[in-house]
This record gives C-alpha cells, sequence and structure tokens, in this order.
C-alpha cells in the first residue's frame, strides 16, 4: 500500500514538474555531456519553430550560429567547473532566422554527478528592437536641440562677422593707402590675414557643430575642444558677461567627439546667459583631471572609483530653487516663457555625459548662482599625436602641377603662390580644360590639384578620369564645404590629401610636398 502511495506522489510529481515546464514562457532546454538536447519545452520549440520532439536527440548546435560556437563551448567549460553564469549569444530557427537571447546556464547534477547543462533562455528581438528605436529617438532629440541653438547662435554669429568684415575692409583700405603714400603695408595686411584666419575658424566651429554627426567615440583631448567651444559661444553672450576660462593643457584624453563637447558648452552657457537676463555676471568654465574616490563612486551610481576629467561650469545667475533641481534633466521641463525655449537643452546635456560613460552633479541656490560638474572617464592608454611643424620652414620643390579651379582669381593667386615654392604651373579654370591638357602630356605632370565643386566635372569626377589617363598621378582636393567628401571617402578614391578651404600659403607648400615626397617614395 505504501508503495503504490509512494508511486502515486512521484507520478504527482513528476506531472507537477511537467506542468512547470510546459507553462514556462521562457525556453527551457536540457543538454547532456556531448551536447545532445534531452528535454526541450514547448516554449524553446516556439522561439525555434520546432515541435519540442524534433529537437530531442539533436546536437545543440543545431541551432547555435556558427561564429557562436565558441560562446556555447566556453560556457560548457564553466559548467563542468561547476559554475553557473549568465550570457548572450544568437540562435537560429528552423526558417534560418537569426535571433537574440539571454542564457542562464546551471550543471545538470545528478546522484552527486555532472551529467549535462539545464538553460533558460529569453529572447532579446523585442528588447534590441526598443534599444535601436530609443537611440534613434534620441538622436532625433539631440539634433532638434541642436537646431534650437543654432538659432540662438545667428545673432551673435552675425555680430562677431560684421566686426570681422569691419577689421578686414578698414586695414585693407589703410594698406591702399600706405601703398600709395610709400609706406609699408605689411602690418595692415598681416591684421586682414589674421581677421580672414578668425572667420575660417568661426566657419568651421559652426559646421563641426552643425553637422549631423553618427556620435561616433575616439580618442580625444578635451581641452582644445572647451577652448574652440569657448570660442564660438563668446559670440553669443553679452559683453556684460565676464567670461573666464581655467583649462588645463596636460589633461589625459577622453573617449568623445568635438561635436558632443560643443553642444555640452553652448547648452548651458545659453542657459547661463538667460539666467542673468541681460545683467552683468560671470560665466566661468574649468577643466582638470580628477581621481573619484569610493566615497564619492558609492553617492553616485554613474561614477566608478578612478581617473576622470572634471569640467566645472559656473554662472552667477539667478540660480534655482530644489523643487526646479529636481527636475531640469527633465525633457520639455523649462522655466522659460512661452517661445524662450523647448526645455530639451539640459536633457540632451545629461543624455550626452551619459553617452560619454560620465556623470552630471549639479548645485545651485536662488539669487546666487549654479554650479555643474561634469565627470568624464579618461582614456589613460590613448596616444594622442599632435602635428609638430616647424613654422618657419616652407619646403618648395621644381615639380611640374597641374592646377584648376573655377574661380579665375584663385587660379591666378595659386598659380603665383606655387610659382613662388618654386614650381612648374599649369593653372586653368575648367575641369574639362585640365583634362584635355592632361591626355595630351600624361607623363608632364607631377601632382593635380582641384577643387571639389566646379561646373562640368566635379574634382572629385576629375580625379577619377585623371587616374584613368595616368593610374599613378597624384592628387589633392580642394573643397570650401562638402557633404559628399571627407578624409575616409577621399582615400577610398584615390585622392592624397584633401585641403579646406581657406587655405594659406604655408599649407598649400607644406601638403604639396607631404604629397610629392610620399610618392617619390
Amino acid at each position: 500500500m505504501a508503495t503504490r502511495d509512494s508511486g502515486a506522489q512521484l507520478e504527482r510529481l513528476a506531472e507537477f514538474n511537467r506542468a512547470i515546464i510546459s507553462s514556462m514562457r521562457e525556453g527551457l532546454v536540457v543538454a547532456d555531456n556531448d551536447g545532445v538536447f534531452q528535454l526541450v519545452n514547448p516554449a524553446a520549440g516556439r522561439m525555434l519553430g520546432y515541435a519540442p520532439d524534433e529537437l530531442v536527440g539533436q546536437q545543440q548546435n543545431c541551432v547555435v550560429p556558427e561564429d557562436q560556437i565558441s560562446v556555447v563551448l566556453a560556457a560548457q567549460r564553466r559548467r563542468e567547473q561547476g559554475d553557473s553564469d549568465s550570457y548572450e549569444l544568437d540562435l537560429v530557427a528552423k526558417d534560418s532566422t537569426r535571433f537574440p537571447v539571454r542564457v542562464a546556464g546551471s550543471p545538470l547534477i545528478l546522484g552527486g554527478e555532472l551529467t549535462g547543462t539545464i538553460a533558460v533562455f529569453t529572447d532579446l528581438t523585442a528588447q534590441k528592437h526598443e534599444k535601436v528605436q530609443r537611440e534613434h529617438l534620441q538622436g532625433q532629440l539631440r539634433q532638434a536641440q541642436k537646431m534650437e541653438a543654432l538659432g540662438q547662435l545667428a545673432g551673435g554669429m552675425a555680430h562677431d562677422f560684421n566686426n570681422i568684415l569691419q577689421m578686414i575692409v578698414g586695414f585693407t583700405d589703410l594698406a591702399r593707402i600706405e601703398v600709395t603714400t610709400g609706406k609699408s603695408p605689411i602690418g595692415s595686411l598681416d591684421e586682414v590675414l589674421h581677421a580672414a584666419d578668425r572667420a575660417s575658424q568661426l566657419v568651421k566651429q559652426v559646421l563641426s557643430f552643425s553637422r549631423r554627426s553618427e556620435d561616433t567615440l575616439q580618442p580625444i583631448s578635451l581641452c582644445p575642444v572647451v577652448d574652440d567651444s569657448l570660442n564660438l559661444l563668446r559670440s553669443t553672450l553679452p559683453s556684460t558677461m565676464d567670461v573666464r576660462r581655467a583649462v588645463c593643457s596636460d589633461c589625459a584624453p577622453i573617449s568623445g567627439n568635438a561635436t558632443l563637447i560643443h553642444q555640452i558648452l553652448l547648452n548651458l552657457g545659453t542657459n547661463s546667459m538667460q539666467s542673468m537676463a541681460g545683467d552683468s555676471g560671470v560665466f566661468e568654465v574649468s577643466v582638470h583631471p580628477y581621481i573619484v574616490d569610493a566615497d564619492l563612486a558609492r553617492r553616485n551610481q554613474d561614477l566608478h572609483a578612478g581617473d576622470y576629467i572634471r569640467m566645472t561650469v559656473r554662472d552667477t545667475g539667478c540660480g534655482m530653487d530644489a523643487a526646479t533641481l529636481e527636475r531640469i534633466f527633465e525633457p520639455y521641463f523649462t522655466t522659460k516663457l512661452r517661445g524662450e525655449g523647448t526645455g530639451l537643452g539640459l536633457a540632451v546635456v545629461h543624455g550626452i555625459v551619459s553617452q560619454l560613460g560620465g556623470a552630471i552633479t549639479v548645485e545651485s541656490e536662488p539669487g546666487v548662482g549654479t554650479t555643474f560638474d561634469i565627470f568624464l572617464p579618461t582614456l589613460l592608454q590613448a596616444a594622442i599625436v599632435l602635428e609638430d611643424l616647424d613654422q618657419d620652414e616652407v619646403p618648395g620643390g621644381d615639380e611640374h602641377i597641374l592646377f584648376v579651379d573655377d574661380e579665375p582669381q584663385i587660379v591666378a593667386m595659386t598659380r603665383l603662390q606655387l610659382s613662388q615654392f618654386g614650381y612648374r604651373v599649369t593653372a586653368v579654370a575648367r575641369s574639362e580644360e585640365a583634362l584635355k591638357r592632361l591626355a595630351a602630356q600624361p607623363d608632364a605632370f607631377d601632382l593635380l590639384i582641384t577643387d571639389q565643386t566646379m561646373p562640368g566635372l566635379t574634382g572629385g569626377e576629375l580625379a577619377v578620369q585623371a587616374r584613368l589617363i595616368r593610374p599613378d598621378l597624384p592628387i589633392i582636393l580642394c573643397t570650401g564645404y562638402s557633404n559628399s567628401f571627407d578624409d575616409e571617402r577621399a582615400a577610398t578614391q584615390g585622392i592624397n590629401a584633401l585641403l579646406a578651404k581657406p587655405i594659406s600659403r604655408t599649407e598649400l607648400a607644406r601638403t604639396v610636398r607631404e604629397v610629392l615626397d610620399r610618392v617619390e617614395k
């Protein structure tokens, strides 16, 4: 009687276990020590597109892509050591579709011996899709806020450019007068060049900020990027604001990109300006190395003990109360009047800092001001190669250069510049004419320098045609602004160097010499 009761209890227990396994939403499989499926629950069968019985007796590798087998073997070795763990990999369904899963695996011990592995897995397809969608929406949010910030920049940019143009016009007039009166115009012309360089840097900063980037991260030195951002920001801030900087010169590199750092500082600077409501005050940015200790890491879950760069942004504006501080990083939360802003700025700043693996803290007091501390982890092993060129030595040569640009004044100017360095120059204003001359004398030229944006053949198209005539001809491409060309694409099309206008006489000479020397080697 007791035996019958025990048997019935065991049967009920087995039925109970089967019911639990069958009702699970997660996939569950049991494999023996040879990796052969001994049990597959219905959920696992549905995910993989098989009836459970179809998989029982099959090698587990039948549902594992070849490039993921090493992940399974590594997990199997951990099982042999008696370890349990969790990991991600891809599986292949019966219809050959591939999908990601998270696996929780444990060794199966029966009678004191390892008899196999039990694994529970969850389909991550929906989670991965949501992550991609979330990242896409975050990118749209950053771009929308960037456009808002650019609108705020416009007035300051116009003011700065008009000042620069005033210097160029004024010093050019002075130079003309000095020439007619027998005085040297060198000083006035140097001021013209200095003003033009300021305009060039301003354009580069605005383009860098406005360009829709894919937020590719790479090792960068934070300090020069902060300096560039402050130079750009200075155009938008009223002259009553005292802009101060304390930026170290030897900070370790971080993982980031210039566009993201520009956006952080432009948002915080704009907020500071609005908090002062046109009154005088101080806007200060400091950048220094900082060691996060265990205590600070415990108090801020986004930080880990180690080496960071701390960027502090402080203002003496109206400040914020405790209730406002709790909500400042919420998207669309704003204390501004209608039409003065969308409330995206600080939410975007928080998102960027998180993307860079850092943390942001804020302290504020009404009537005193606000201080943001941004902690960005360093890359101690990253190497940043800084160009070290002797500004006094400008190399020349005697090679024959074919130059083409659709602006006749640039053609005449560049012909004269290159001739001053000893080069023989054939300069034309149409790409078709350049191609005709090259076809007539393929071996007569040592280098082709071409503008990108021209009627007829563009510089890129001219480069392709030129290489058909002379495959080994080195080419330098010059561009004022183009979304279609960057260093990477230029290299894939066989272009040896890419120069961004305006191009100084020294930069042109150095690039020409470097390209010719590389080809000669």
